[in-house]
C-alpha cells in the first residue's frame, strides 16, 4: 500500500522496542531516497520503505501495536513535519501543510499524536511531539537527542529548497510503496521482533532481556 494510506492510523510502540536511535547517515539515506524519486528520471517509481510488522490493539481497529519499523516510522514524521514547518514559515503551500498536519495529528483520532507508547511512563513521544510543534523542549536522554539532532539537519536541509521541491517531496514520501505483516499475539510479536533485529544495527544485552522479559 501507499504510505499515505498506512499512515491512516494511530502507532504504537511496545515497551521492548529500543529507542530511537538513527544516526545521521541512517536518516540521510531515507532523505536522500525519497529526493531521488523527486530529481531522478521521470517516471522513477516510488521508493519502496519496506516492512513493516504490526499488531493489531483491542482498544480499536485503527490502532496498530508497531512491532517492526519504529525507527522508519519515526523518521518520516519528523520529516513531514519539517516540510510543514518549512513551507509554513514561507506562508506557502498551506494546503501541503494541512494535509501533512492532518496525518500527524489525525482528526478522526482528536488530533492525538500518531505515534504513542505502550508504556505510560515512556515521555520520548512527548518529546518528540512537542519538537514538531516548534516548542522549546531540551532532551532528557540519548534517544530525545537523537530525534532533535535528527530533526534539526532535516529542517536544515529543507531550508535550502524551493517550495516547490518541498511539495515534490512530501508526495513522494506519502506515495512510497510498504508492506505490512500481521502478528496475532505477543508471543509471535517478540519472536519476530527478535529475528528481524538480529541484522542490522544490533540491539543491546539489555533490550534483548526486556524484551524476553
Amino acid at each position: 500500500m501507499a504510505m499515505r494510506e498506512f499512515m491512516q492510523t494511530r502507532f504504537f510502540i511496545p515497551y521492548y522496542q529500543r529507542s530511537y536511535a538513527w544516526q545521521s547517515t541512517h536518516a540521510t539515506q531515507l532523505l536522500e531516497d525519497f529526493s531521488y524519486v523527486v530529481d531522478g528520471p521521470a517516471g522513477a517509481r516510488p521508493h519502496y520503505l519496506a516492512n513493516f510488522v504490526l499488531m493489531s490493539r483491542r482498544d480499536s481497529a485503527r490502532h496498530q501495536d508497531l512491532i517492526d519499523g519504529q525507527q522508519r516510522m519515526t523518521t518520516v514524521v519528523m520529516l513531514l513535519a519539517a516540510i510543514a514547518r518549512t513551507l509554513e514559515s514561507r506562508g506557502h503551500e498551506p494546503n501541503v501543510v494541512e494535509d501533512i498536519t492532518h496525518i500527524i495529528w489525525p482528526v478522526a483520532s482528536d488530533k492525538q499524536f500518531i505515534l504513542a507508547s505502550t508504556d505510560s511512563r515512556n515521555r520520548n513521544f512527548h518529546f518528540l511531539e512537542k519538537l514538531l510543534k516548534g516548542e522549546s523542549i531540551q532532551p532528557e536522554n540519548v534517544a530525545q537527542r537523537n530525534m532533535q539532532e535528527r530533526y534539526n539537519e532535516f529542517d536544515q536541509y529543507l531550508s535550502k529548497k524551493d517550495s516547490s521541491f518541498l511539495a515534490k517531496l512530501r508526495r513522494s514520501i506519502l506515495d512510497a510503496e510498504v508492506t505490512t505483516h500481521k502478528v496475532e499475539n505477543f508471543v509471535e510479536a517478540n519472536r519476530i521482533f527478535n529475528t528481524l533485529n538480529a541484522r542490522g544495527k544490533p540491539l543491546t544485552n539489555f533490550e534483548k532481556i526486556k524484551s524476553l522479559l
